[in-house]
């Protein structure tokens, strides 16, 4: 909570850095979660990465990508799922750490 704060006050105090993960837009109110955090611009500030797996866990018609989801088509299956979603993950982690 206090990253968050310091980044949505632009506090220039706060060192610490943040990794933002957009939602995996299944349905319209989710879509509409992503643009209002495209609204606020926390991207502006260097210390804040958005990433955004969307392309990789979606179809081009917005169905899932069977394989890597469970059976209720929300939730990342252990192995394929979250796999890459750790390697997608990993570079930026990765920078962030080594500041």
């Amino acid at each position: 909570m206090t990253c968050i704060f310091c980044i949505s006050s632009r506090n220039t105090r706060c060192l610490a850095s943040a990794l933002l993960l957009a939602v995996v837009p299944f349905y319209e109110d989710i879509k509409k979660v992503n643009q209002s955090l495209d609204g606020l611009k926390l991207t502006d500030d260097p210390r804040v990465q958005l990433l955004d797996f969307t392309s990789e866990l979606i179809n081009k018609d917005g169905t899932v990508k069977a394989e890597l989801f469970t059976s209720d088509k929300i939730h990342l299956t252990q192995e394929v799922g979250y796999g890459l979603f750790a390697e997608k993950l990993k570079p930026s982690l990765e920078k962030v750490l080594s500041r």
